[in-house]
């Protein structure tokens, strides 16, 4: 067996392919509401008024960064 090289572990990395779900998948969703975008994009405003009854050992600058698939959370520097 052969190890995969440079390249090939790169082409895996640059994977730019989606996969929209059936229509049948989405009718069984268990959450098919849209409005959840909605309500999710207000939860960063609603942690950061909580955290700041909160120690931190540094002031953090960002509630979050996100940069898919990874995110950070009350972001002290960028």
């Amino acid at each position: 067996m052969s190890l995969p090289s440079d390249k090939n572990l790169s082409a895996l990395l640059d994977e730019r392919r989606t996969f929209p779900p059936s229509i049948e998948f989405k009718q069984r969703a268990n959450w098919n509401d849209p409005a959840i975008y909605d309500r999710a994009a207000k939860i960063p405003k609603v942690l950061a008024e909580e955290a700041k009854d909160l120690d931190w050992f540094a002031p953090w600058q960002k509630v979050l960064e996100w940069n898919a698939p990874w995110a950070k959370w009350f972001v002290a520097r960028s």
